[in-house]
C-alpha cells in the first residue's frame, strides 16, 4: 500500500516556492486544462497542467485558483458533493479531497497505474487500471476493495448505469459487463487486433464504445452484440444525450453525431480537451492555454470565458515605466506580420496598438515612453515616435541577420549582425543613419548590453567579449572561454557581468571582463537571455521551457518548477519585486514578489512548530519554541503571491491580527537571523 499526504501546514528545511508567477495573458489563466466537472449549473471545477486547479461558483464567469499541492497534470475530476471530490493524474494516481479541493490525499489502494473511475452515487464508485485492476468503494471513496476480475489486460474506461449494471472496456477489444455491482464480470466482445479506449451507455440496452483505430461500436441489446462503425476519427470521451445524438473528442476538436455514430461533424468549440453536458443543450468545455467555453445550444454557438491572444508567439517584452510596457509577437507559420501590444496599467490589461507586415522580430527596445524600435532577423528596422501607434521603416541597407538592439538614449543606438564578417553598427541620429564601429571576421556577434552612454559590452559567440568605454568608438577584446558557443551577455555595472551559452554554461566576472569564473546552471539547458536586478539577484531564460533565478550573484541557480511548459523569450522588471516574462502561445506572466524560489536552508524546523487556529477569523497564534530570539521578519502573501502584510519580530511573539484580510488561503513566510525560512499555510474565514 502506498499513501501520499499532500495537506501541509508547513514545510521544513526549505524556502518553498509559492505564488511565484501569476497569469496575465491568457486571462484568467493559461494552463492547459484537461479535466472538468460541474456539480450543478453554478459550481464547477477545472484542472490540468502541473496540478492546476480552479473552481467557479457563478457558472464559469469567474474562476478561483485552488492550491492542489500537486505537480502532476490532472486529467479527470469528479465531485460527488461540494466537499468530496476525486481527481486522476496523467501518471495514473487517484486522489481524494474532503474539503472542496483545498487539500488532496492519494487513495489507499494497491500501487498501480489507474486509467479511470466512475461514481454512480454519493457512496458507490469504481476505479480501473493496468493489468486488470478493478476496485470498488461503498463509503464515498474512503476505503476500496479489489474485485475479482479474471483478466490480465489493461482496463481503460468504465461506465455504470446504476449500482448494479456497468461496463468496462480495455485492450485487445475486451468489453466486460456486470449486473451485480462488479462481483462478477462477463466478456461480451473480444478482438485481439483492437483496443477500446472509452464506453458510454444511454440506457441499459443502447451503448457505444470507441477504439484507438478509427472505429466506434454500438449495441442495442445491452452489450450482447456489437456493430462496428468505421470512422474518420479516433474518438474519445464519449457522451450521448439520446440514442442517436452524441459527442466525442478527436485531437483537440469536439465532434457531434446525430445518426448514432454513422457520421461525425465538428462543433464550433475549438481547442477542446474535455467537456461536460449539464443538460441536452448546456455544455462546458476546456482546452489548451486556459481555454474555457460554454454553450447553451449544444455547441452551435459558444461563449469564451478566456481573454487572450494565444495565437501569437511573443518574442520580447519591455516596460518603460512602472505602468507602461510593450510586448511583440507573431503568429507562427501563418500571417506575415508582427503584432504590438501595450499596457498602461502595469500589465493588468493589454491592447493591440499596431501591426508591422513582417515576421520574426528579433528585439524590441524603447528609448523613452514614446520612442521605440523593433529589429527583425531579416535586417529590417522599424521606429515609432508615438508610443507604437505608427511605425516607420528605417534604411539600414542591411541584408544580414540582426541579433540584438540597444539604445543608450533617444539619439544613440547600436545593432549587431551575426553574418560573417559580423558587425556592430551605431546610429547617433535616432536611427536615421548607421555606421559600422566594429567588425569580426571569425564569429557572429550575438548580443549587446550597455550600462550607460559610454560603457557597453558585446558578445562574440566563440568565447570572447568586447568592451567600449567611449560610446563605441573603440573596443577592447577579452577572453572568456575557449571556442565555446555563447548566446547572451549582461553587465550590472562596469565590474559585474555574466555571459551564457549552450549546455547551461555560465561565466561571471567581477573585474570588468579581465577574469571569468564558471558558474553553470544546474541543468544543461542553453541560456538564451539574462536579466539582473542588481549584482546578486538575476534571472536566466533557457531552452527546454526553463526560467532560473539566483540570489547570490550566480553562484547558485535555481529553476522555477511551477511554470508552464512554454518557450520563454523575454523578461522585464519594473521594480525589484514586480516583473514579467513572455513566451509562446501568448504567454505573459507576472511576479509581485520577485519570483520566490525553492532555496535550501541550513536548518530543519521542528515539527512542534504550529499555527493555530486554522482556519481563523480574527487572529492567528504561532508556536515557534526555540526560535523566539532569532526571528527577524515575516511576510504574508495571498494565494496569487501578492504581498499583503509585513510583520516584525514583536508581531510574531503575540497574536497576529488577520481581521483585515479577505477570506481565502494565505502563506506566512518567516525568516530568521540564521537564514532559516519557515512557511505556514492558513485559511482566513
Amino acid at each position: 500500500m502506498k499513501k501520499k499526504i499532500l495537506t501541509l501546514s508547513f514545510i521544513m528545511g526549505y524556502l518553498i516556492a509559492f505564488g511565484q508567477w501569476e497569469w496575465v495573458n491568457p486571462s484568467p489563466f493559461g494552463w492547459n486544462l484537461y479535466a472538468l466537472h460541474f456539480l450543478n449549473e453554478s459550481l464547477g471545477f477545472a484542472g490540468g497542467e502541473k496540478g492546476s486547479l480552479y473552481v467557479t461558483t457563478d457558472s464559469g464567469n469567474t474562476w478561483e485558483y485552488i492550491d492542489s499541492g500537486l505537480d502532476q497534470s490532472i486529467d479527470k475530476l469528479y465531485f460527488i458533493n461540494p466537499d468530496t471530490g476525486f481527481l486522476k493524474t496523467y501518471e495514473g494516481t487517484i486522489y481524494r479531497s474532503s474539503d472542496g479541493g483545498n487539500s488532496w490525499e492519494a487513495i489507499d489502494v494497491p500501487e498501480e497505474i489507474y486509467n479511470d473511475f466512475d461514481f454512480v452515487n454519493d457512496s458507490t464508485g469504481f476505479i480501473c487500471g493496468k493489468n486488470g485492476k478493478l476496485l470498488k468503494s461503498t463509503d464515498a471513496g474512503i476505503s476500496w476493495s479489489q474485485l475479482l476480475f479474471n483478466s490480465p489486460y489493461d482496463i481503460n474506461a468504465l461506465h455504470f448505469i446504476d449500482e448494479n449494471n456497468g461496463f468496462a472496456v480495455g485492450d485487445l477489444h475486451h468489453v466486460y459487463k456486470t449486473t451485480n455491482g462488479g462481483l462478477q464480470w462477463e466478456i461480451n466482445s473480444t478482438d485481439p487486433m483492437l483496443n477500446l479506449i472509452d464506453v458510454f451507455f444511454v440506457s441499459e440496452l443502447v451503448g457505444y464504445a470507441s477504439g484507438s483505430d478509427y472505429f466506434v461500436m454500438k449495441t442495442t441489446d445491452g452489450g450482447v452484440s456489437w456493430n462496428y462503425i468505421m470512422s474518420t476519427h479516433t474518438i474519445s470521451k464519449l457522451f450521448f444525450t439520446d440514442e442517436n445524438t452524441g459527442y466525442g473528442i478527436s485531437g483537440n476538436q469536439l465532434l457531434k453525431t446525430t445518426n448514432g455514430a454513422l457520421s461525425w461533424n465538428f462543433v464550433v468549440m475549438d481547442d477542446v480537451r474535455n467537456y461536460e453536458f449539464l443538460d441536452a443543450n448546456t455544455v462546458f468545455a476546456v482546452g489548451n492555454n486556459g481555454n474555457i467555453l460554454k454553450s447553451v445550444d449544444a455547441g452551435s454557438t459558444t461563449n469564451n470565458f478566456t481573454s487572450s491572444f494565444t495565437n501569437l508567439h511573443l518574442q520580447d517584452i519591455q516596460f518603460v515605466t512602472e505602468q507602461m510596457g510593450y510586448v511583440i509577437g507573431s503568429t507562427p507559420n501563418q500571417s506575415n506580420s508582427t503584432e504590438i501590444y501595450k499596457t498602461t496599467d502595469t500589465g493588468q490589461s493589454w491592447n493591440t496598438v499596431s501591426s508591422i507586415p513582417h515576421r520574426l522580430p528579433a528585439k524590441l527596445f524603447f528609448s523613452s515612453s514614446d520612442q521605440g524600435y523593433i529589429a527583425f532577423k531579416n535586417g529590417l528596422l522599424y521606429k515609432t515616435i508615438d508610443g507604437g501607434i505608427n511605425w516607420e521603416e528605417l534604411q539600414t541597407n542591411l541584408q544580414e541577420i540582426i541579433t540584438d538592439l540597444f539604445f543608450t538614449n533617444n539619439a544613440t543606438g547600436f545593432i549587431c549582425v551575426e553574418n560573417i564578417p559580423s558587425k556592430i553598427l551605431r546610429s547617433q541620429d535616432e536611427g536615421i543613419t548607421w555606421q559600422v564601429v566594429f567588425e569580426s571576421d571569425n564569429s557572429p556577434i550575438r548580443a549587446l548590453h550597455f550600462i550607460n552612454e559610454n560603457t557597453g559590452f558585446a558578445l562574440i559567440s566563440n568565447g570572447r567579449i568586447i568592451r567600449t568605454d567611449n560610446g563605441g568608438n573603440d573596443w577592447q577584446e577579452y577572453y572568456v572561454t575557449e571556442n565555446e558557443l555563447l548566446l547572451d551577455i549582461y553587465f550590472v555595472d562596469q565590474f559585474n557581468g555574466y555571459v551564457g551559452g549552450f549546455s547551461g554554461n555560465c561565466y561571471r566576472t567581477t573585474d570588468g571582463g579581465l577574469n571569468w569564473e564558471y558558474v553553470p546552471l544546474p541543468d544543461s539547458h542553453a541560456i538564451l537571455q539574462f536579466y539582473f536586478l542588481n549584482e546578486t539577484t538575476g534571472y536566466a531564460l533557457a531552452d527546454a521551457a526553463s526560467v532560473y533565478i539566483t540570489d547570490d550573484g550566480g553562484s547558485q541557480w535555481h529553476r522555477f518548477e511551477n511554470l508552464p511548459s512554454k518557450w520563454y523569450k523575454g523578461i522585464s522588471f519594473v521594480s525589484p519585486t514586480v516583473g514579467f516574462i513572455c513566451g509562446d502561445d501568448g504567454l505573459i506572466m507576472k511576479t509581485n514578489n520577485g519570483g520566490i524560489v525553492s532555496l535550501p536552508v541550513q536548518q530543519t524546523v521542528s515539527k512542534t512548530n504550529l499555527l493555530y487556529p486554522n482556519p481563523a477569523q480574527h487572529a492567528i497564534n504561532i508556536n515557534l519554541t526555540g526560535y523566539e530570539n532569532i526571528l527577524t521578519e515575516a511576510y504574508i502573501y495571498d494565494i496569487s503571491g501578492r504581498l499583503v502584510s509585513v510583520l516584525n519580530r514583536e508581531n510574531l511573539t503575540q497574536a497576529v491580527d488577520i481581521s483585515f484580510l479577505t477570506s481565502g488561503v494565505y502563506q506566512l513566510l518567516i525568516i530568521t537571523s540564521e537564514k532559516e525560512t519557515i512557511r505556514f499555510k492558513f485559511i482566513k474565514q
